[in-house]
């Protein structure tokens, strides 16, 4: 038995395969290969994605905390100020305590270590507000 001739167009009518005959068959399961390819990058792009999302969220919250400690810090003392952080925060209060008058700034600093996988990401946020009451 002969095999039948390949038979390959130039130019063909839309909707035609490009090839007839045994070698077409040579393509098939190539959507599914691309398929397998495309499957891994697709989902770390939607990982880091997540990831990014949570780095977000995580340096917006920072923020907020440093706004409200700013907050506090300027109606009481700094060690309330202290007790009102979480631990793992490390809180710059400047000017401290004792040295601020009635309308003075006081800017308080936040850092925040965000673990993510093995590596920390070092987050930072300042706030400012104006003291009301010396303590």
């Amino acid at each position: 038995m002969t095999p039948r001739p390949v038979t390959c167009r130039r130019t063909r009518p839309v909707g035609w395969p490009v090839c007839r005959g045994p070698a077409a068959a040579d393509e098939t399961g190539s959507q599914s290969l691309e398929f397998a390819m495309v499957v891994p990058l697709v989902a770390v792009l939607v990982m880091a994605l997540v990831a990014a999302g949570g780095v977000a969220v995580a340096a917006v919250r920072t923020q907020v905390v440093a706004g409200q400690l700013a907050r506090a810090a300027a109606v009481s003392h700094d060690r309330d100020v202290h007790r009102l952080a979480d631990a793992s925060l490390t809180l710059v209060i400047d000017p401290p305590s004792g040295a601020r008058v009635v309308g003075d700034l006081v800017t308080v600093e936040v850092r925040h270590d965000l673990r993510i996988g093995w590596m920390d990401l070092p987050l930072r946020a300042t706030a400012t507000a104006t003291t009301e009451s010396v303590p």
